[in-house]
C-alpha cells in the first residue's frame, strides 16, 4: 500500500473487507483472510525476510481482529515470500490456531516465475505447519493437471486448487477467458473425485456461474485417501528425496572453510562469487546436498553466512545444509533461502539450552535438523551411550519434520580410538538406531541417520584416506546409514579397491586385531627389501638404532637397545643428545606432511617408554624439571587428541605438564595454575566457537590479574586471530602454536 500512499490504512481496509464478506449470503459461510504476494520478491533482494514478515503480520493482526476463519496466502511466485507470510500469520496468531492455506502460481513453463518446481515448493512449505497447499492463477485446469497429479501422489496435507477459466487471450485490449462454466466444473469434479483434491475454487476469469457449476458437479464428495509421503529437502528450484535409492544421501563437504583450502581462500579474500561457484562442481560429481560452513576465527560468521546464502539461494541447484552452532548465523542464512534446508547441528553439550533455541529456528523455517550424540560429559563413545543419547535427542525434536541422528565417528588414525574400536561402536549404534526407528519409515518416521564419514580417516595420508573412507561408507550404509557428509570425488567404488587393502581397512574398522592400524598404514608405504633393511638396522651403532626406533615408533627390543647405549653414553645424554633430537626430527616430518598422525603418536609413546627405562638412572630428573605448564581444552569443547599429543611431547622434553582434560572452565584452569605454581597456561580447542571462548578466558585472566604467558592452539585458530584479537584482551603475552612441536619451541623460549 506504500506505493499508493495508503500504508497507514492497513487495519481500516482489512476490517472493512471482512465486514463486507461477512454480510454476504446467509451468513453461514466461512470468510478467508486472503494475503497476496505483494510486489516484492525477497529472494531477489527487493525486501528482507524480516521486513516481509512484519508487513504480513500487520495485515494478519487486522484480519484476525475482524474475525476471519482462515488465512489464505495465494499467488506466490517466490517461496521465500510464502515462508515470510506463514511466519507473519503465526506471529499474529501468537499461539492460537487458525487454518493456513498456501497456493503458488505455476507458469505454463511448469515452474513459478523464479523457477521453482511444484515439488520444491511442497517440500519447503509443508514443514512450516500449514494446513493445505496447492496452486492458483496463471493457467487453466488443463495446464495444471500434471502438477495436481504430482500433489495427489506426494502431498501429506490437503490439496487446494484454484485455476483460471483457461489461459487468457487478449481480445479488444482485454483479457478473455474461454473455458465455459460447464467445462470448468467438469475439471473441478475430476480433480476432486479422481485426484483427491479437497479444496477447489476459481481464480481469474471465473464467474458466479463457474462456481455454481463446480459446486453442482463435485457434490461435496472429496476423496480422503492416505497419500505416500516422500520426505524431501529442496533448493529454490528443485527437490531431493532424503531417502535415496541406492543410499546414502550425499552431502558435499567442499564448502567448509575449515575443510577446503580453496573455499577458505575465496572467503578470506572476499571473493564470495567464486566460493558460490563451487556448488555446481559438487553437484557434477554426485552430491545431493551442499554443506555450508563459514565460521572462522577472527571473522564475522553472520556476515559471511549472509553473503554466501544470498548467492547460493539463486546459484545452487542443490539444497543446503547450514553448518553452524550459532543460532543467529543459522537464522540469518535460513531467512535468505527459499528452499527447505538442513541445520547442522544440535547436541546436549550445555544441557540442551542452545539445542532448544535451534529447534525453534528449525520449526520457524521448516528446516530438517542434524543432532549429534554429545551430552554434558562429552562425545558418546560406546554404542549404548550413542543410542541412549539418540533417544534423548529424538524426544527433544519430536516436532521437527526430519531429524538426522549423527552417532559420531572418530579418526582411526588415533591408536587409542583404533584399539578401543571406535569405528565398530559407530556401526553398532547405526544398526541399533535403525532397528528402533528404521521400520517406522514406512509409517512416516521422522528419524534418519547421518555421519561425517571423512572423520574416520583424519590424520592419514590422502590415498589411505580415500580407501578407508570408501570402505567405512560401504559398511555404514549396510548398517543403516541414510546420509553421509563426504566429498563424492574422494569415494572409490569398492570393486576398485585392492582386496588386501580392503581387508586391512575392515580389520581396522571392526577392530579385529591390535595391530590393524599399523598394518593398514604400512600397506601404503613404499615396498622395501625388508631383509636388507632389518640387516642394516642390526649393524647400526646402538645410538643410531635408538634414534631410528623413536622416529619409527618401534618399541621392539627397546630395553636391550638402551642398555647397549648406556654403555657408551650417560643417561642424561641419552635424552638430550639422542631422544630429543629424534623427536625434533619427528616434528619436522610431521610439519612437512611426510609423517601422519598415528606415527607421530607412536614415536611419542616410544619416547615416553625410553624415558621410563632411563628413569632409574635419572633419580634427579624430577627435581630438574624445566618448568610447569597447565594445559586444558576450553569450556564447551570435547576434543583432546592434539592436546594429549602436546602433553606427551612436553613431558618427554623435561616439562611438568598438568593436563586438566576437556571442557574446562577458566576458574578451574586458574586454580590449577595457582596450586601448581605453573608459569605458563596452554589453551586448546578444535571448534570455531572455542576461539571465542579463549577470548573470554583471556579477558577473565586479565580481570583476575593473571599475566603469565598463554599458549593457544587448535585447528580453527589462526596466527592473525591470536596475535591481534586474543592479544588485545590479555595483559600478558599470548602465543600461537601451530602444533605440539611449535608449542615446544615456544615453551623453550619462555623458559630460556
Amino acid at each position: 500500500l506504500v506505493e499508493h500512499g495508503i500504508a497507514d490504512k492497513v487495519r481500516e481496509i482489512n476490517l472493512a473487507a471482512v465486514k463486507i464478506a461477512k454480510s454476504c449470503g446467509d451468513g453461514k459461510h466461512f470468510v478467508s483472510g486472503d494475503l497476496g504476494p505483494t510486489s516484492k520478491l525477497p529472494t531477489l533482494g527487493h525486501i528482507s525476510f524480516d521486513e516481509m514478515v512484519a508487513v504480513y503480520q500487520e495485515q494478519a493482526v487486522a484480519l484476525l481482529e475482524a474475525g476471519v476463519d482462515l488465512f489464505q496466502i495465494d499467488t506466490c511466485q517466490d517461496i521465500l515470500q510464502s515462508k515470510a507470510a506463514v511466519v507473519g500469520c503465526k506471529k499474529a496468531l501468537n499461539g492460537k490456531y487458525l487454518p493456513i492455506v498456501v497456493t503458488i502460481t505455476v507458469e505454463p513453463s511448469g515452474t513459478t516465475l523464479l523457477g521453482t518446481e511444484v515439488g520444491a515448493a511442497l517440500a519447503a512449505l509443508t514443514p512450516l505447519g500449514i494446513d493445505a497447499f496447492g496452486l492458483n492463477c496463471a493457467t487453466g485446469p488443463a495446464e495444471m493437471e500434471e502438477y495436481v497429479r504430482y500433489l495427489s501422489e506426494n502431498s501429506t496435507i490437503p490439496i487446494a486448487i484454484l485455476p483460471n477459466a483457461g489461459l487468457p487471450e487478449i481480445k479488444d485490449g482485454r483479457a478473455h477467458y474461454a473455458l465455459s462454466a460447464k467445462e470448468f466444473g467438469e475439471w473441478g469434479a475430476y480433480f476432486v473425485k479422481k485426484l483427491g483434491v479437497q479444496i477447489i475454487g476459481g481464480c481469474c476469469g471465473t464467474t458466479p456461474e463457474h462456481i455454481k457449476a463446480l459446486s453442482a458437479l463435485i457434490g461435496g464428495a472429496a476423496r480422503h485417501g492416505k497419500r505416500k509421503s516422500i520426505s524431501s529437502v529442496s533448493s529454490l528450484y528443485s527437490t531431493i528425496s532424503i531417502d535415496q535409492d541406492p543410499k546414502p544421501l550425499i552431502v558435499g563437504e567442499r564448502m567448509n572453510i575449515n575443510g577446503s583450502k580453496e573455499f577458505r581462500e575465496y572467503i578470506l579474500s572476499g571473493n564470495y562469487d567464486a566460493a558460490a561457484s563451487m556448488a555446481k562442481r559438487q553437484s557434477d560429481v554426485g552430491a545431493h546436498v551442499l554443506d555450508l560452513s563459514v565460521a572462522y576465527a577472527g571473522r564475522n560468521e553472520i556476515a559471511d553466512m549472509k553473503e554466501m546464502a544470498k548467492r547460493l539461494a539463486t546459484v545452487s541447484p542443490l539444497p543446503l545444509m547450514i553448518d553452524s552452532t550459532d543460532p543467529a548465523a543459522l537464522d540469518a542464512a535460513l531467512s535468505l533461502l527459499g528452499g527447505r534446508s538442513i541445520i547442522n547441528s544440535i547436541n546436549f553439550e550445555d544441557g540442551g539450552k542452545k539445542a532448544t533455541a535451534i529447534c525453534d529456528i528449525a520449526k520457524k523455517h521448516g528446516a530438517a535438523l542434524v543432532a549429534l550424540t554429545i551430552d554434558e560429559k562429552g562425545m558418546a563413545l560406546t554404542c549404548a551411550k550413542k543410542v541412549a543419547l539418540a533417544k534423548r535427542l529424538i524426544k527433544l525434536c519430536k516436532d521437527i519434520g526430519i531429524i538426522f541422528i549423527d552417532p559420531l565417528t572418530f579418526t582411526l588414525a588415533d591408536p587409542k580410538a583404533a584399539e578401543f574400536g571406535s569405528g565398530r561402536e559407530t556401526l553398532r549404534a547405526l544398526k541399533k538406531i535403525k532397528k528402533l526407528y528404521g521400520s517406522r519409515l514406512r509409517s512416516n518416521s521422522n528419524v534418519r541417520t547421518i555421519l561425517g564419514v571423512s572423520n574416520i580417516s583424519y590424520g592419514l595420508r590422502p590415498d589411505a584416506r580415500k580407501v578407508l573412507n570408501s570402505i567405512f561408507l560401504h559398511e555404514a550404509v549396510n548398517a543403516g546409514l541414510d546420509a553421509a557428509i563426504v566429498h563424492p570425488a574422494q569415494i572409490v567404488p569398492i570393486h576398485k579397491i585392492d582386496k588386501k587393502r580392503a581387508r586391512l581397512a575392515l580389520d581396522l574398522i571392526h577392530c579385529r586385531r591390535k595391530d590393524a592400524l599399523n598394518r593398514f598404514v604400512e600397506s601404503f608405504e613404499l615396498e622395501k627389501d625388508k631383509k636388507s633393511v632389518e640387516l642394516a638396522k642390526i649393524k647400526m651403532p646402538p645410538r643410531e638404532r635408538l634414534r631410528n626406533k623413536v622416529i619409527d615408533g618401534d618399541r621392539t627390543d627397546l630395553q636391550p637397545t638402551i642398555e647397549e647405549v648406556l654403555k657408551e653414553v650417560p643417561a642424561q645424554d641419552v635424552i638430550n643428545k639422542i631422544l630429543l633430537p629424534a623427536m625434533q626430527k619427528v616434528g619436522e616430518l610431521f610439519g612437512s606432511g611426510e609423517m601422519v598422525l598415528p606415527f607421530v603418536l607412536q614415536s611419542a609413546e616410544t619416547m615416553r617408554a625410553s624415558v621410563d627405562i632411563l628413569a632409574p638412572f635419572l633419580a634427579h630428573m624430577k627435581a630438574a624439571s624445566r618448568g610447569k605448564i597447565v594445559i586444558a581444552t576450553v569450556r564447551g569443547d570435547v576434543h583432546d587428541i592434539g592436546k594429549n599429543l602436546v602433553d606427551i611431547i612436553l613431558s618427554n622434553n623435561g616439562y611438568e605438564v598438568i593436563n586438566l582434560g576437556v571442557k574446562q572452565a577458566i576458574d578451574t584452569i586458574i586454580k590449577a595454575a595457582e596450586d601448581a605454581d605453573a608459569k605458563v597456561i596452554g589453551l586448546s580447542g578444535l571448534l570455531v566457537q572455542s576461539c571465542l571462548v579463549m577470548k573470554d578466558d583471556l579477558a577473565e585472566l586479565s580481570n583476575r590479574g593473571v599475566t603469565i604467558p598463554v599458549i593457544c592452539g587448535g585447528a580453527a585458530l589462526t596466527r592473525k586471530f591470536v596475535e591481534t584479537d586474543l592479544q588485545k584482551v590479555y595483559k600478558g603475552k599470548v602465543h600461537y602454536a601451530r602444533d605440539a612441536f611449535d608449542g615446544l619451541k615456544i615453551l623453550n623460549e619462555i623458559f630460556k
